[in-house]
């Protein structure tokens, strides 16, 4: 039975109609904020969802007088009058102030609607209390427990009831789908109230179930208006609503009338992984469509980021990420409307050869003492790909053959008993291996190496010496599920999986909420006018290898819900994408845009190549 039906005293039932068809008149002129309307149609909300709330607790509210139910249901008409449209100047900002608004509104007219005064101050107080607000010093007014002054207080008598019109507005959530929403609001917004007013668009119900349950209904399926990064976006706002309200009732618990606890908040989130089953075609044009508007922005950064002709501030390393970024995953047809970009790139890269060390420095000439294994080995892997693409052809007597002769060289001079990580100069870290080893396998077809490679040999030491220095990271882990796929041949691969897949594991202890993986704090030492440690997690950068390594392994793993997980990662990553195409990830301070980019896109190719 609604609320409304248990009145029998007329006086109550004249006043509610009177405030009712006050609020139908004058909230038709509420402003309307990002998703959702604070209009009449809210006000019915509030109405039903509090219905919902003490239908749940029949006890509870077969204890209400009839003035008591009332007054609930006039403040839930007019709790949000304080949004009433106003020339007053002094109300710049009317949603966050609108509490007192209301407050003063009510206190002020509230005879004219009809509130008999008898009851006008409960009504004045419950309006005033439905929700907290900072004032205009940043003060946190909490409106159920003001100790502030210069604010109202609200009588204790008034605050089980004004409890009631809180939590019934909490979850008011769902738009009705005869509102009147300006869809040139939507887009003014920005993408945090977009994927609000999306999830409120998705969400079907909200029902209260004792013992204290709220469950949350979502439409999970993906139609013709949604995609399914749509759908991951929906998912992120119900978890941040989820939080939000368990604060919320969190401040609701101290004045709950008794009998009433809410404990949990649930949704019925299953639904959601089950929506990513079948749809590949789906994922695969997210995945496409986000490797093309990267792959654009990777191009329109040359001047600036990577290799030029002119005097920049590129990096080798840069260079080689971006021309194998290009090349890797590009059909011939792409790679042409490219490729003299590229040749002047990997021109200039050659340029900062250091040919009386053999190798190539990480920024200039002048200042060796930065020179690093893994620009050397980008350098080289990035000549093996323009040869396999057909944009160089190799001949040992090119200029460009005999320098990548040089590096090769110097980079198997380098090596240290357990690879090209350990050097007095730098930490122990597995990167330097990892490209290494990489670079190596790639020039194999095109030049003799000065020393034979045993990878699989290398490979296993590589993987021991970390586990023994005990410094392996879910980074590590990746690197060697990638080399496993890269170096080994089918019997070596299987002599080697016990210890590769053992890392498996490790990958998914460290997998985050909502697709992300994060990897151990790790330091990182910039030279500038003095030494700079920073200390980093990279969780969308740890992310990309995650993808990157479980995709090439994919039909060897064995888990069960693999796909599954890498469908929501891929979601994570592609979410983290700029809108000019680039994957900005890493802190400002090191002004390094297309290594994450790089990340993104590889692990990107290799998951539309290895899932669809």
């Amino acid at each position: 039975m609604a609320l409304e039906d248990s009145l029998t005293n007329q006086q109550y039932k004249d006043m509610l109609n009177k405030v009712r068809e006050f609020a139908r008149i004058s909230l038709s002129y509420t402003y309307v904020y990002g998703y959702k309307s604070h209009g009449y149609d809210h006000a019915e909300d509030v109405v039903a969802a509090l219905e919902k709330l003490l239908d749940c607790y029949h006890q509870y509210r077969q204890t209400l007088s009839e003035e008591e139910i009332c007054v609930l249901l006039m403040s839930c008409y007019l709790h949000d009058i304080g949004m009433i449209i106003r020339n007053d100047k002094e109300y710049k900002d009317v949603r966050q102030f609108h509490n007192e608004i209301g407050w003063r509104y009510i206190e002020k007219y509230g005879k004219e609607i009809g509130i008999d005064y008898r009851i006008l101050n409960k009504v004045r107080d419950i309006c005033y209390a439905h929700s907290n607000f900072r004032d205009n010093v940043g003060n946190l007014v909490d409106t159920l427990d003001n100790k502030l002054p210069d604010h109202p207080s609200i009588s204790a008598g008034n605050r089980n009831l004004a409890v009631l019109v809180r939590i019934a507005n909490m979850f008011a959530l769902k738009i009705n789908p005869l509102a009147i929403i300006p869809q040139t609001l939507f887009f003014q917004k920005d993408t945090e109230d977009k994927d609000k007013w999306l999830m409120r668009k998705q969400l079907t119900e909200v029902s209260f179930s004792a013992p204290g349950e709220v469950n949350l209904t979502v439409n999970w399926n993906v139609d013709s208006n949604l995609t399914l990064l749509d759908i991951y976006r929906v998912k992120l706002s119900i978890c941040r609503l989820v939080k939000d309200l368990e604060n919320q009732l969190r401040e609701c618990r101290k004045y709950l009338p008794p009998k009433i606890e809410f404990r949990v908040i649930s949704s019925n989130l299953e639904e959601y992984h089950q929506s990513l089953d079948g749809q590949q075609q789906n994922m695969a044009a997210l995945i496409a469509n986000s490797i093309q508007k990267g792959t654009t922005w990777l191009l329109n950064q040359k001047e600036d980021a990577w290799g030029t002709l002119r005097e920049t501030r590129p990096r080798v390393a840069t260079t080689a990420k971006s021309v194998i970024c290009l090349l890797d995953h590009s059909n011939p047809q792409d790679i042409n409307s490219f490729k003299t970009q590229i040749l002047d790139s990997f021109r200039w890269a050659l340029d900062q050869h250091d040919p009386n060390k053999g190798g190539f420095p990480a920024k200039t000439l002048e200042d060796y003492s930065q020179s690093i294994v893994h620009c050397t080995a980008m350098a080289i892997y990035a000549y093996a790909l323009l040869c396999e693409k057909g944009i160089l052809h190799h001949d040992e007597n090119s200029n460009e053959a005999k320098i990548m002769k040089q590096a090769v060289n110097w980079l198997l001079r380098t090596k240290q008993r357990y690879g090209w990580g350990n050097w007095e100069e730098q930490p122990v870290r597995p990167l330097p291996t990892y490209w290494a080893l990489r670079a190596l396998k790639r020039i194999e077809p095109y030049m003799a190496l000065e020393s034979q490679i045993d990878f699989a040999k290398e490979l296993n030491a590589f993987a021991e010496h970390i586990d023994s220095q005990r410094t392996e990271s879910l980074a590590t882990s990746c690197f060697l599920l990638i080399l496993c796929r890269e170096l080994l041949d089918a019997s070596e691969y299987s002599e080697f999986k016990s210890k590769a897949f053992g890392n498996v594991t490790n990958i998914f202890e460290k997998r985050l909420e909502h697709g992300l993986w994060n990897d151990e704090i790790e330091e990182y030492h910039i030279y500038k006018n003095k030494e700079i440690t920073i200390s980093l997690r990279w969780t969308h950068h740890i992310s990309a290898l995650a993808i990157h390594a479980l995709s090439v392994n994919k039909g060897l793993l064995g888990v069960d819900n693999l796909t599954e997980l890498l469908y929501e990662s891929i979601l994570a990553l592609i979410n983290n994408q700029n809108t000019d195409g680039n994957f900005d990830f890493v802190p400002p301070n090191m002004n390094n845009k297309v290594t994450p980019t790089y990340e993104s896109l590889n692990s990107l190719n290799k998951a539309l190549d290895s899932l669809f």
